[in-house]
């Protein structure tokens, strides 16, 4: 069943401002804004990862070019499936400066995220990652 062209793009753009939102997250290690895209195991293991980078004194640089596509959704629920490009790197946490060499050639990395519309916003909850292929 074909999902609804206002749905697809209500859930699209919730994607991709889950992606804006986490990025910035990490390279401010500031997860306030987390609740606002991400819910349940999703955001804990957000909030986890920059509770990590701040332990360990460094941010990250989030990079990604996101190809996905919105392959189940209802009116509450939405799967998206996505083969994204990862070039991101690890960053001083005060001067962002690069803490290795960034990447030249992206990891591909296969991943589904499930998403739920909770008070009227879609966030994501969950998410498996299936596979990363590494430069050769």
């Amino acid at each position: 069943m074909p999902i609804p062209l206002e749905l697809r793009h209500e859930i699209e753009d919730a994607y991709v401002r889950y992606w804006r939102v986490t990025a910035d997250a990490a390279l401010t290690l500031d997860p306030s804004q987390l609740p606002e895209v991400a819910a349940g195991d999703r955001l804990e293991r957000e909030q986890e990862e920059i509770a990590q980078l701040l332990a360990e004194g460094r941010a990250r640089k989030v990079i990604v070019d996101l190809q996905f596509r919105v392959v189940r959704a209802t009116e509450t629920t939405a799967t998206v499936y996505d083969d994204f490009k990862n070039l991101s790197y690890a960053v001083d946490r005060n001067t962002k400066a690069p803490l290795v060499e960034p990447p030249r050639a992206a990891e591909i990395h296969v991943v589904s995220f499930e998403m739920q519309k909770i008070d009227g916003v879609w966030k994501v909850v969950d998410g498996t990652r299936y596979e990363i292929q590494r430069p050769t």
